[in-house]
């Protein structure tokens, strides 16, 4: 199963990227990261990247481009793709 983190995760994108993956049985978030948490999600929220502790396969980014700078340096320190 593909571990995913989903940047971005409480915004609209964010939220029907979780829902497909949700419905997939290949693939699962294992982390999100947003400034906000609607308090709802089947995942752990971070406020930043940098306090991610799962393992993950990849990084899909959704959030604001002043956020991707963190995103970009996060997953090439953990040899993610984004």
């Amino acid at each position: 199963m593909i571990q995913l983190i989903l940047v971005g995760c409480a915004g609209r994108m964010g939220r029907v990227i979780a829902e497909c993956a949700a419905a997939r049985n290949d693939c699962r978030i294992a982390a999100g990261v947003d400034r906000v948490s609607r308090g709802d999600e089947a995942f752990p929220i971070y406020a930043s990247c940098g306090e991610i502790t799962e393992a993950a396969d990849a990084v899909i980014d959704f959030s604001h481009p002043s956020a991707l700078r963190d995103t970009v340096e996060f997953a090439c320190m953990r040899g993610i793709p984004v």
